[in-house]
């Protein structure tokens, strides 16, 4: 199987995880590229959630670059669940557009630092706590 997807991820230009063995984003730095969690409040679907938080703050902060869902959940102990966005190009404007949305939302973010899962709200989790799920 490891063949096939090396075989593969030549083919197209680059590395093919397998659905068993997956990274949860930000646990690896990936250079030009960030990664953030928003909190699901499951009244959209998640890129919907995204999309209002990411345009909330008008004019954009944002000169270029762009965003994409990574198909991951955490939920913390306390139950809550994040969803994960990755995004890249200009990152500290991008950093800005994203955290001044979702405060104007009150949207809680979090991020991964090392083996915790740190939220803007001081709650910070073992990631070992929490459910991860790929979906």
């Amino acid at each position: 199987m490891t063949d096939y997807l090396d075989e593969l991820g030549r083919i197209y230009g680059g590395f093919i995880e397998r659905a068993d063995n997956r990274t949860i984003p930000g646990t690896v730095d990936v250079e030009g590229v960030r990664v953030v969690y928003l909190r699901d409040d499951k009244t959209a679907p998640t890129a919907d959630q995204f999309r209002k938080v990411s345009r909330k703050v008008d004019p954009s902060l944002l000169t270029h670059g762009g965003a994409s869902e990574y198909g991951c959940l955490i939920t913390t102990p306390d139950g809550k669940t994040f969803f994960c966005w990755g995004y890249h190009g200009d990152l500290e404007g991008w950093e800005k557009q994203i955290t001044q949305g979702a405060q104007a939302l009150g949207v809680t973010l979090a991020t991964i630092e090392g083996d915790v899962f740190k939220r803007n709200d001081g709650v910070e989790v073992p990631l070992a706590e929490c459910r991860v799920e790929f979906v």
